[in-house]
């Protein structure tokens, strides 16, 4: 936040202590809706990360103020000593890199409202920030520790979700993409993560409310704090589950990367079909199904010719189906 609250409090380069007062007021109120949270949960060691925690180090450790850590006394005299700068282009501190002068003051307004929301004496800095953390990230995508995974785990726990039906609508869903993967050119590990993850949070907006639920979901996957995942990873995940019941839109896909809308399409077909075959949250169901791709669309079979007639409610969802899916240009065959 130091461009941003920089460019919104001292625009103009001129520093007052009422403008650094309302910069570390705001500050702290970015993080109110969580600083309970967090206290109440408590810590052992607190750790900033960033360019703008180590200059702030660098600048009272310069001064005489400070070891290997930023405390809050050392805090107040820095804001202290930058407040008789009134300019930004005043302020020339030795430790301070050139490219950080420029925006000093926003963040350290920032890290004085972060002291003041979570009370914190002292903090630890790390020279390690973003660019180790999405290596470290992909390197544990790689040796199969995705901590995406455990994100989706964490929100379904918060939700309360019934992770049986979850587990089943799953299965059924990635049984399904196995018949056709080939043939839709689905078969990629980012597609079958993302369908399980769909899969698994599909009912997320039950939390909220029964009507309507499939828009509370897209609304809660697409504003949530999901750690591990990219920007374009949940509007692809929100869009899933937006359209996984009910009429089909296309709305949820306009804002899509363009290579990721056919892509997208196929998979709410798996996981509405999936989602309708469990439509009756039967324990341990596994229907007989098997898929096939058709030159306009799907043919969805069943290994046993009563199964159909022995779930009349679930064959009236499938035909009502038939009549969903011409949105996406698809046709939908029940043999």
């Amino acid at each position: 936040g130091c461009v941003d609250h920089t460019q919104r409090f001292f625009e103009d380069g001129e520093i007052t202590p009422a403008r650094f007062k309302r910069a570390r007021i705001a500050a702290r109120l970015e993080l109110e809706y969580l600083n309970r949270r967090y206290r109440e949960t408590g810590w052992d060691m607190a750790i900033g990360s960033s360019g703008t925690i180590r200059g702030v180090w660098r600048v009272m450790r310069g001064a005489g103020w400070a070891n290997e850590s930023v405390t809050r006394t050392a805090l107040e005299k820095t804001i202290e000593m930058t407040l008789t700068r009134k300019h930004i282009d005043q302020i020339d501190f030795p430790a301070l890199r050139e490219d950080r002068r420029p925006v000093f003051i926003g963040g350290l307004a920032v890290l004085a409202g972060v002291f003041d929301a979570l009370a914190l004496k002292e903090l630890q800095t790390s020279e390690r920030a973003l660019r180790e953390g999405v290596a470290y990230d992909q390197l544990g995508r790689l040796a199969n520790l995705d901590v995406r995974d455990e994100s989706v785990q964490a929100l379904s726990a918060r939700y309360g979700i019934d992770q049986e039906q979850a587990n089943l609508v799953e299965r059924t869903a990635l049984r399904l993409l196995s018949h056709v993967d080939t043939a839709w050119d689905l078969n990629t590990k980012p597609i079958r993560q993302l369908l399980g993850w769909a899969a698994q949070l599909h009912e997320i907006g039950l939390a909220i409310s029964h009507s309507g639920y499939h828009k509370h979901s897209e609304y809660i996957l697409r504003n949530s704090d999901l750690q591990g995942f990219s920007q374009t990873d949940q509007k692809l995940l929100a869009a899933l589950v937006r359209l996984h019941r009910g009429k089909l839109t296309l709305a949820p896909l306009e804002d899509l990367p363009t290579a990721w809308v056919k892509p997208v399409k196929r998979m709410v077909m798996l996981l509405r079909l999936s989602y309708l075959l469990h439509r009756s949250r039967t324990p341990s169901l596994r229907p007989p199904v098997r898929l096939g791709v058709t030159r306009r669309g799907l043919d969805l079979s069943f290994a046993s010719k009563q199964w159909l007639d022995n779930h009349p409610l679930t064959l009236a969802d499938l035909e009502r189906e038939i009549e969903h899916l011409g949105v996406l240009q698809m046709k939908l065959r029940l043999s």
